[in-house]
């Protein structure tokens, strides 16, 4: 039974099995009524916009029908007359270079191209690029076909003074069934602040990754700074207005002794190639390349800055203090870079001076 109040009626539906029978009730009065009963409405979900709308047909892209010419440079470096750099083992084309140019701008695309007249012309601009650029040679057989060899020959020769000086090997015979890693020189340019060539460095590197670890290596790792302490000790210096220098040694690995139970053979570098074969160095020094050269150079520092007074902070292995009468001195180190201050630049000088008769 349901009720629906109307203004001063109510109207009750009576609903049986088959039929509902609406009486109308007036006050106090009801009366009955036969009308028939609405079906309620069924809700209709809305209707998706999406369903009726018409797709377009979408065209297939074509390929391009303009015709392709390359220039004349392109052309040159593909026939295999030279690189762009001069440089071996370069891919054939410079990276920015595009092989082909759309047909209609040969005119312009002759204009940019540069005069060649003959092969000559090509190997001398090439070469000459690269000696005023400082292109790095990668090996020493590319080097002695560069114009500035002599000064490579140069760095070479005081690079093998410096490894006689220090003692860096012995020449032993070749040992059976015993791993005998390689060497190379790297050749690098340093160049000043106006980007000129200032030096010419080479440096015997030894092949590390030839190493086997528990036969010729052990333990590799080497403490440095932190660049949180670096900024610290920036920051200390700056708020009590101390000096700051910075200063790195030569040939650093070159003090890192090896110890009597290490035993590294290399073969012998380049520039030893006329002697006998069946020598080989057995290494005394941990030189650039070497899995343990730079934990060897750590600790011959470590070592040298307690000779001097210094302490290592137990917080960063790679920071040292010392204190003298009434001044302080802190040192960062950072494999062979290292940042000093303090409140003594009359300490600081004769800091240096010391430390510079002992490496």
């Amino acid at each position: 039974m349901t009720f629906q109040r109307d203004t001063g009626t109510v109207s009750v539906w009576l609903e049986t099995d088959d039929t509902a029978i609406k009486v109308d009730q007036s006050n106090p009065i009801l009366k009955p009524s036969n009308a028939p009963v609405p079906a309620p409405a069924v809700p209709v979900p809305p209707s998706n916009p999406l369903d009726n709308a018409q797709v377009p047909d979408v065209p297939m892209l074509r390929r391009s029908t303009r015709q392709h010419t390359e220039s004349p440079y392109i052309k040159i470096l593909r026939a295999g007359v030279g690189t762009h750099d001069g440089r071996e083992g370069d891919p054939l084309l410079p990276k920015g270079i595009q092989a082909v140019v759309t047909e209609g701008v040969e005119d312009e695309q002759a204009l940019m191209a540069w005069e060649l007249d003959n092969e000559s012309t090509v190997f001398a601009l090439l070469a000459g690029n690269a000696e005023a650029e400082g292109l790095e040679p990668s090996t020493i057989n590319e080097a002695k076909t560069r114009p500035d060899w002599p000064k490579w020959e140069d760095a070479i020769n005081a690079e093998l003074k410096s490894l006689d000086d220090a003692h860096t090997w012995n020449m032993v015979e070749r040992p059976k069934d015993t791993n005998v890693v390689s060497c190379k020189w790297v050749l690098k340019i340093k160049k000043n602040a106006a980007g000129k060539i200032n030096k010419y460095k080479a440096r015997l590197v030894v092949r590390g990754f030839m190493q086997q670890y528990g036969v010729d290596y052990d333990e590799t790792y080497a403490l440095v700074a932190r660049l949180a302490s670096l900024q610290l000790i920036l920051a200390i210096a700056a708020r009590h207005d101390w000096d700051i220098n910075v200063f790195d040694f030569h040939s650093a690995f070159l003090n890192g002794k090896l110890d009597d139970d290490e035993v590294i053979y290399m073969e012998l570098p380049p520039s030893f190639e006329k002697q006998d074969r069946n020598l080989v160095a057995r290494l005394r020094i941990a030189i650039y390349g070497s899995k343990q050269g730079a934990l060897k150079w750590y600790q011959c520092l470590y070592g040298t800055l307690q000779d001097l007074g210094f302490t290592r902070m137990e917080a960063d292995w790679g920071v040292f203090i010392a204190n003298i009468a009434e001044h302080l001195l802190i040192l960062a180190s950072h494999v062979d870079d290292c940042t000093i201050t303090g409140s003594s630049s009359t300490l600081i000088k004769a800091f240096k001076d010391e430390i510079g008769t002992r490496f």
